[in-house]
């Protein structure tokens, strides 16, 4: 049961990698399309990221679910000096 665990909660960090890691590539090619809406469309897809890990939760024991929820989210918030 604990390996179902682990793997469940390595599928979570999967997702949330993914995306980030995703945003961060496309980020600098469409920089210049997006303009000053750079922040607000990382948010909306931190948030959407956040939405997905809650949707992949692992149970740990009854009624304790553990995801990377709060991960995407405190990336939005880190502030972007430029």
């Amino acid at each position: 049961m604990a390996a179902g665990i682990w793997g469940q909660f390595a599928g979570n960090l999967a997702l949330v990698v993914l995306v980030i890691a995703m945003w961060a590539h496309v980020s600098i090619w469409y920089k210049r399309f997006i303009g000053g809406s750079e922040k607000l469309l990382f948010g909306a897809i931190a948030g959407c990221t956040s939405v997905g890990a809650m949707l992949l939760a692992v149970q740990f024991h009854p009624g304790i679910y553990l995801d990377l929820r709060f991960a995407p989210l405190a990336l939005a918030a880190v502030p972007t000096w430029r």
